[in-house]
């Protein structure tokens, strides 16, 4: 149960930190997401997009906690799928989220 519980949070903080990153980079390069998912937990929190770097190191590590917990629902979800298909499960969990 722990084994699963560890497993789940770490994947998900690390997905959430992959995500971050890439939004940052596209967003500073190419200005290609207007609202990155940070921005969305800016609004869902303060009610308007993040303005300086308190609100964002907050809205980062809610953002963060939120990907851990999205990591350990999908690992308890896979023994409920019960399938063989893992990395397939993943990648439609994954553009779920992404939607």
């Amino acid at each position: 149960m722990v084994n699963r519980l560890i497993c789940g949070f770490i994947s998900g903080v690390i997905a959430g930190f992959i995500m971050d990153i890439t939004q940052y980079f596209f967003h500073l390069a190419f200005n290609l997401p207007r609202l990155r998912a940070v921005d969305l937990v800016g609004i869902l929190f303060y009610g308007h997009k993040i303005t300086n770097f308190e609100e964002l190191a907050v809205a980062q590590v809610w953002h963060l906690f939120f990907t851990a917990f999205l990591g350990v629902f999908f690992v308890y979800f896979t023994i409920v799928i019960n399938g063989r298909n893992y990395p397939l499960i993943g990648w439609l969990w994954a553009v779920l989220y992404g939607l």
